[in-house]
């Protein structure tokens, strides 16, 4: 995370530092974000981007919620800033909806979520690798994508009322509970940890990093989320240019 103003208000920022800094390993992606500049911008640079996105006609919608200006303001950000500002650079951003409005179907969203992030994460493990999964994530190989290894796989932007998080993995526990969603652990980089800690806990061996990133399935009882995640198939000119109306996958059973 680059910077340390914001502490309060700026988790999607972050969240967009954090997902760049994955992608940026990938040459195909460097060479696209921030103008092949080759470095993560501060919150500024990021807001100064998003503002750059709107003035090509990216998220017009957002733009006008927004009052058309982020830069040296302390407005949050959400799902839509960030896919709007990975589709300004060309990458295929996607927004997937997971919605619930009633209290008592919160389990099925929370099963919903299980199965989501199970399948992203498995395709390039090795698990499922059917075509209707990597038709689903438009993940296959094809002629503008060949040189992004296949088995690398972004993490997802993670957001719900209020906050927003990085997901980078899942765990499942092999001790079986009464509540499936028990046995189900998110592994999240959340901005508000202490980032040094994690990684130094990490560095030496200390299983305290574990408490640090999961997050069980069980403690998320929001009525929606939305997800971010970056396919493998790079936008033609023309693709990107009827991107710039920001629409989302409704999921309802993955």
């Amino acid at each position: 995370q680059k910077g340390n103003e914001g502490y309060d208000w700026s988790c999607g920022y972050r969240n967009i530092q954090m997902l760049c800094s994955s992608l940026m390993n990938i040459e195909v992606y460097r060479n696209k974000l921030f103008n092949g500049l080759g470095e993560i911008p501060d919150i500024h640079g990021i807001q100064s981007y998003i503002e750059k996105a709107w003035t090509e006609g990216f998220d017009t919608i957002g733009c006008q919620q927004l009052g058309g200006t982020l830069l040296g303001s302390d407005t949050w950000i959400g799902a839509t800033e960030c896919a709007t500002l990975l589709r300004y650079f060309g990458l295929n951003a996607i927004v997937v909806d997971f919605n619930s409005n009633k209290s008592d179907s919160i389990v099925t969203l929370k099963m919903r979520l299980e199965n989501w992030f199970t399948r992203y994460f498995r395709i390039e493990s090795g698990f499922n690798n059917n075509n209707q999964n990597y038709n689903y994530f438009d993940l296959t190989n094809s002629s503008n994508n060949n040189n992004i290894p296949k088995d690398f796989l972004p993490p997802v932007y993670f957001q719900h009322d209020g906050h927003s998080r990085t997901v980078v993995g899942y765990e499942k526990p092999h001790t079986i509970k009464k509540s499936k969603s028990i046995n189900f652990n998110l592994l999240i980089f959340d901005p508000s940890s202490d980032g040094k800690l994690i990684k130094s806990n990490l560095l030496n061996g200390l299983s305290q990093w574990k408490n640090q990133i999961k997050r069980g399935l069980h403690t998320m009882n929001k009525l929606q989320y939305q997800i971010v995640y970056v396919t493998k198939k790079l936008m033609t000119d023309n693709e990107r240019e009827q991107s710039k109306y920001i629409t989302s996958r409704l999921d309802t059973d993955s």
